[in-house]
């Protein structure tokens, strides 16, 4: 795939990597770098052995740079266009919708549905909202779960700082903050709808949310509840989940808790990895309790 970044010529490819246009020509003919710029230098019209004055490089730099920011925000222009127009389809999406009742993902994860809807095609649907510092907020996008527990965002949509919450909080109370929505509704509804938990998506975007969620609930206690991706970390040598908790702590001054199994070998294989499969596969009590000692701490 050919992106041309900075007008450099760059592209990615599956099995070769990234790489600019100077690399491409270069083996794509087995030449040295010399070669390959007489080479780039003829097929452009261009004599590669004229020497620039230093004026005449620094008009090319200044021009160059010139183009770059151009296309950058001619790019940031075309994204914030297209977030705008998904935020108008996910709005119209969530309209259309009916209240969900039950559906086949929830039944399997043994939570109820807290504010989701159901569209047309039997998906469940949760509502991704933007938090403006004017306290306007915004439905940008949504994430739709089918009975199967695919999950799917609308394309071109804002995602990064969005969330969906269970619960109406007020500044000053306990806030659990998970990624997703079975986490949340375990957590929820253990503590029988008292706390209110916000849903950001995944781990990544928990640490995006962070900083926004302290500046609005600044004498709140955050406690960011992770995934414990242990099998991940057997992989990889990193467990996201929790290193991701803890850097969104750290930025909103927070607590992290992450459930624990015991010595249970599922958690190893990832059938155990959050608070929902500790509600699942022990009992929801086992999440109020473990979640207690964090609060009571």
């Amino acid at each position: 795939r050919c992106d041309n970044k900075d007008g450099r010529g760059t592209s990615i490819c599956s099995q070769c990597g990234a790489r600019d246009g100077e690399q491409l020509v270069r083996d794509y003919l087995g030449m040295d770098n010399y070669d390959t710029m007489n080479e780039i230098a003829s097929a452009l019209g261009m004599d590669a052995t004229v020497t620039m004055s230093d004026a005449e490089r620094q008009k090319l730099q200044a021009e160059r740079r010139a183009k770059i920011q151009a296309q950058k925000e001619r790019e940031t222009q075309e994204r914030r266009q297209a977030q705008i127009a998904t935020a108008r389809i996910a709005q119209g999406e969530w309209s259309s919708a009916r209240p969900a009742d039950s559906h086949a993902y929830l039944e399997r994860k043994m939570v109820r549905s807290h504010g989701l809807r159901i569209d047309a095609q039997g998906n469940l649907l949760i509502p991704l909202y933007y938090h403006r510092s004017d306290d306007k907020v915004t439905l940008v996008n949504r994430q739709s779960i089918s009975a199967d527990g695919t999950k799917l965002f609308l394309k071109g949509g804002l995602k990064g700082e969005t969330w969906f919450t269970l619960g109406k909080p007020n500044d000053g109370d306990v806030i659990f903050v998970t990624e997703g929505y079975a986490t949340a509704a375990s957590i929820y509804e253990s503590f029988d709808c008292t706390h209110p938990v916000i849903m950001t998506i995944d781990a990544g975007n928990m640490v995006k949310c962070a900083p926004k969620l302290r500046t609005l609930y600044p004498h709140s206690t955050l406690i960011f509840a992770s995934d414990d991706d242990r099998a991940t970390e057997l992989k990889t040598g990193t467990n996201p989940g929790i290193t991701k908790a803890n850097e969104a702590a750290s930025l909103a001054g927070g607590y992290v808790a992450a459930p624990n199994f015991g010595d249970d070998a599922r958690r190893e294989t990832g059938e155990l990895t959050d608070y929902n499969d500790l509600h699942v596969h022990f009992s929801l009590s086992d999440v109020a309790d473990q979640l207690n000692h964090i609060i009571d701490a």
